[in-house]
């Protein structure tokens, strides 16, 4: 995240770094010493970017509001009405709805697919989606990939019995993080059983896609390894009839804006923080 903000040239007087009670007091390269969350170390910030989970984002989110801090969070913990759940190039209005002072972005597999969505969705009206997402072994965070990895060299060696016992090569290594084996393996379930026989995950797809189209009705139907990356596969069913170089069309007009808005977005950023540089260099020369 901080070196992100780094690359992209984001005009800042101070970023400050914070963390666990554990990371507090360490030092991060160019960025200085890691602060502990507490009521007056969060004091003084015109903006707070979250990425701690969803108990940590429940409990700090409001107070760094209520200090003055416009919150940015990037859990799960703010399915709210008073939370606007953004994807910045589908409904950048909605930011003006954030009446607790937090936005919220959504999960990544629903953020793949609105821009997409949206295209279709406004040149033909949508009625439904089946999508079938390919999860990342880091959406457990490290201790997703160390498992993965430390099961990768033990089964690469299996390979007749991987063809021919794939249950038997699972059971030759330990998983405790996913629900089952993830080396050489597809797992068709991710997140907590619900009641209504889906995941959390899946009802977070339905709930996060309804919200951020505004389409309350938006019909979502999840269907069930890599390490770093998420893939997802979205068939759409649309209102109007549409033939596939109209689709086409559609999605390559919103691909092109999309770049177009960023490559203008990246460079007056750039041009800001270049004239704040050469003032702040003037000032100190004078």
């Amino acid at each position: 995240l901080l070196e992100t903000l780094e690359r992209l040239g984001v005009a800042s007087g101070e970023v400050v770094p914070f963390g666990s009670e554990r990371s507090a007091g360490s030092q991060l390269d160019r960025w200085g010493e890691v602060q502990p969350l507490n009521e007056e170390t969060i004091q003084g910030f015109d903006l707070a970017l979250m990425s701690a989970g969803g108990s940590v984002s429940r409990e700090w989110a409001p107070k760094l509001a209520q200090a003055g801090a416009l919150v940015i969070d990037n859990s799960s913990a703010w399915m709210d009405p008073d939370v606007p759940l953004v994807v910045s190039e589908v409904n950048p209005d909605a930011v003006e709805q954030a009446a607790k002072g937090i936005i919220a972005n959504p999960n990544c597999t629903t953020m793949i697919v609105m821009l997409p969505m949206k295209a279709l969705d406004e040149r033909f009206g949508l009625e439904a989606m089946v999508a079938t997402s390919y999860q990342a072994a880091g959406g457990a965070g490290r201790h997703g990939i160390d498992e993965l990895a430390a099961q990768v060299p033990v089964l690469s060696e299996k390979t007749e019995m991987l063809i021919s016992d794939g249950a038997g090569a699972a059971r030759l290594v330990e998983h405790e993080v996913h629900a089952n084996t993830l080396a050489f393996n597809v797992v068709p379930m991710l997140g907590s059983m619900g009641e209504n026989g889906y995941t959390d995950e899946e009802m977070k797809l339905q709930d996060e896609s309804r919200k951020i189209l505004g389409l309350p009705e938006y019909g979502v139907e999840p269907e069930p390894p890599d390490d770093a990356a998420i893939a997802e596969m979205a068939a759409a069913e649309e209102k109007r009839e549409a033939d596939k170089a109209n689709k086409k069309k559609a999605l390559l007009r919103k691909q092109q804006k999309f770049f177009r808005e960023k490559n203008a977005e990246f460079k007056a950023s750039r041009e800001k923080s270049m004239a704040q540089l050469d003032e702040a260099m003037r000032a100190k020369l004078a």
